[in-house]
């Protein structure tokens, strides 16, 4: 069925957007009280970016429970059609996507993040909203899967922040925010993105009337844009001693 045809998506959608903005004010209210040593000395900019990381965190370790089940197992209808074919699962998750970018465009532009992330957010909404007609769902689903390296980056962010470089904590998430963004970003993603854009290709030339080319052509910008950073992230990462840190509140999800 498509989007603009079915109500029920708009208001799952417009459910997680509260989720997400209630999750903004949870962080608010409890992080001054549940880290008061390390929260208090931050910033007014720092604390803004403190939340965005929060409410960052639950969304990609959500999303990946959700989408990563749906891209091994996807339904049958799902199977045998790729480009329009849906599931209640892979629904939800471009649902859920499509909510946090909701939420993200209004936070990168009330927290002056700057155009970049407006941008990038306006980019994730539009990709994953458009998914939801249903279109390359499963494709969407591999996508979201990147996000499995955006909880260290954040806890990794975040401790430097709080001044806790010399912690065993930060360690851990900068040895395993390597890791996890080289296996995910170039073991799988990039390879993965070189397979979906010679099915894009191939859908873009069969020339279906369910196809809405603009839509195709945004997505190839994003993609080619953010693998493109990928690359240049990961020859940062790949240095000795790891001293870099991607400067975003919140990661780029696969497609954006």
């Amino acid at each position: 069925s498509d989007l603009y045809q079915s109500p029920p998506l708009y208001g799952l959608v417009g459910k997680f957007v509260l989720l997400f903005c209630g999750l903004h004010v949870a962080s608010i209210l409890v992080a001054p009280r549940l880290f008061a040593t390390h929260y208090r000395p931050l910033s007014p900019s720092e604390q803004r970016d403190w939340h965005g990381r929060v409410v960052g965190s639950l969304f990609a370790t959500g999303i990946v429970f959700v989408a990563l089940p749906e891209y091994l197992w996807p339904g049958d209808a799902l199977a045998a059609d790729e480009a329009f074919g849906t599931s209640d699962r892979a629904s939800l998750a471009c649902a859920i996507a499509a909510a946090f970018f909701v939420w993200d465009v209004f936070f990168c532009t009330a927290a002056c993040q700057g155009w970049p992330f407006v941008l990038h957010a306006s980019a994730g909404l539009f990709i994953y909203w458009h998914a939801l007609q249903p279109f390359q769902q499963r494709a969407a689903c591999f996508f979201l899967c990147w996000e499995a390296s955006t909880p260290l980056l954040n806890l990794r962010s975040q401790l430097i922040a709080c001044r806790l470089t010399h912690t065993r904590t930060f360690s851990c998430a900068n040895v395993g925010f390597a890791a996890a963004f080289l296996i995910i970003r170039w073991g799988f993603g990039m390879p993965g993105s070189v397979f979906w854009w010679s099915d894009s290709i191939a859908l873009l030339r069969a020339g279906d009337p369910r196809l809405r080319p603009h839509v195709v052509f945004v997505t190839m910008a994003a993609n080619l844009a953010l693998n493109s950073l990928n690359v240049w992230w990961g020859s940062k990462v790949r240095r000795p001693r790891l001293s870099w840190a991607p400067p975003c509140t919140c990661k780029p999800p696969g497609l954006t």
